[in-house]
């Protein structure tokens, strides 16, 4: 690498930009005719250069282009490898651009001799997958449940040690910490990996649970609910239950344990709809943001609509009839897009979806609005994001005198409100509001 290997080797003349036909094998051996005096022994089989010219090279520019080469260095000069290779990486970069600035190189190419592929195979089966199998791993125990639990399923280790692998690394430290405790239990009540997973697995939990709870300390109430939870996924995971938390009796345990999430309402007490209402019989809007914030609250109010819905709204997907107004919106669930039809009718009096709506696709054509979208950003003469949305709700209900700390978006929640009060189920409220059956907003 240093000057006396760019002037000692010439280059090869070659015209053929690369030998695709040429097989070289780097651990062939053969024999060794010439030692270098940079302490390289050169075999006779290399035939190659640089191949960065598309004509003849003369061997005299020897300085201005520094040859590759393959060779294995003798043993006495084990100094000198030690001295141009053996260094930090930091270290070969400064000491590689001295050397190409002053030998006038184009490039070096080091090739190190590659290890034999039975070595490289002999260290990976002598390495193990996770290296939390310590003997001072206070959560082994749970890492052994769930390997016994995944054989039982006839699972092969390889596939039990990918499944391990593949796991976020801080779900898997609270897994393992949590199924510490289940097999804990295991073992005082001599229960085998066969029962637990027998026919009521959901039973064999909630015993799991009353006991740790028995057991006692600090901060068991928080710990039990973490065991409940990972607990009872692994268990679904592997035996013919599923989704066992969700199973009358362990519902049961959880509610009598306190043990169930208990959603706090954001607010102490909600401002009356009705409010909102009065405002707009009695102010006609007159400008184009007036109609604009008139209109999305009109909407809002009666179908609930969220703020990611109002974004998306588009003037084509609009179905005029007489007596009703039909409008395609779009939600989303992880990567689905969700396709929901709503349809407003009129209403005697100026709190009518209808006309309000009808009153801003008039104002849209007046203002030479070209998008498609129905809410429009005027300042900025761009369509409206769902944060420009929330603010013009914001800014209409502030108009009617609702103060902070209510903010635009609690209209659909009033909605909500409005619709349970009448005597409608959660499912039914999911429906109209286009949330999940299952949600609980």
């Amino acid at each position: 690498m240093g000057r006396s290997i760019s002037n000692s080797l010439p280059l090869q003349r070659n015209t053929s930009p690369f030998r695709q036909s040429e097989s070289i094998d780097l651990h062939r051996t053969s024999d060794w005719p010439s030692k270098h005096d940079s302490g390289c022994t050169l075999p006779t089989f290399i035939d190659r250069g640089l191949y960065d010219q598309s004509g003849p090279v003369d061997e005299n520019i020897s300085s201005i282009r520094l040859s590759s080469f393959l060779g294995h260095f003798h043993p006495q000069n084990d100094q000198f490898f030690k001295q141009n290779f053996y260094c930090t990486p930091i270290g070969l970069i400064s000491k590689v651009i001295q050397k190409l600035i002053r030998d006038n190189a184009a490039a070096v190419l080091i090739l190190p001799r590659c290890p034999d592929s039975r070595q490289i195979y002999e260290r990976r089966t002598e390495t193990t997958i996770r290296n939390n199998r310590a003997d001072k791993d206070k959560h082994k125990d749970g890492e052994s449940l769930y390997i016994q639990l995944d054989a039982s399923t006839n699972l092969i280790q390889v596939a039990i040690d990918t499944l391990i692998a593949d796991q976020n690394p801080e779900t898997w430290r609270k897994k393992r910490a949590r199924h510490t405790l289940l097999i804990q239990y295991i073992k005082e009540k001599d229960i085998s990996v066969k029962d637990l997973l027998g026919i009521k697995p959901d039973i064999e939990l909630v015993n799991a649970l009353s006991w740790y709870k028995s057991r006692g300390g600090p901060k068991i109430q928080n710990r039990i609910k973490n065991m409940k939870m990972h607990c009872g996924v692994v268990l679904s995971q592997f035996s013919q239950i599923n989704d066992m938390n969700n199973f009358p009796i362990i519902k049961t345990f959880s509610k009598d344990e306190g043990l169930q999430t208990q959603s706090k309402p954001r607010y102490t007490t909600i401002w009356n709809l009705q409010i909102l209402f009065n405002y707009i019989n009695a102010n006609l809007p007159l400008i184009s943001e007036e109609i604009q914030q008139t209109a999305t609250t009109m909407i809002v109010a009666f179908c609930a609509a969220r703020k990611t819905e109002l974004a998306k709204m588009k003037v084509s997907k609009i179905e005029q009839e007489l007596h009703s107004i039909t409008l395609q919106t779009r939600t989303s669930k992880g990567k689905q897009i969700i396709k929901h039809t709503i349809t407003f009718r009129k209403r005697i009096g100026r709190c009518c979806p209808v006309k309000t709506f009808l009153l801003r696709t008039t104002q849209i054509g007046q203002d030479s609005i070209m998008h498609d979208q129905i809410w429009y950003n005027l300042s900025k003469k761009a369509p409206a994001t769902p944060q420009y949305c929330s603010h013009q709700l914001t800014a209409f209900i502030r108009r009617a005198d609702i103060q902070s700390p209510y903010t635009g978006p609690t209209i659909c929640r009033l909605t909500m409100t409005r619709l349970k009060a009448a005597g409608a189920t959660q499912p039914k409220v999911n429906a109209f509001t286009r949330y999940a059956i299952s949600s609980n907003v």
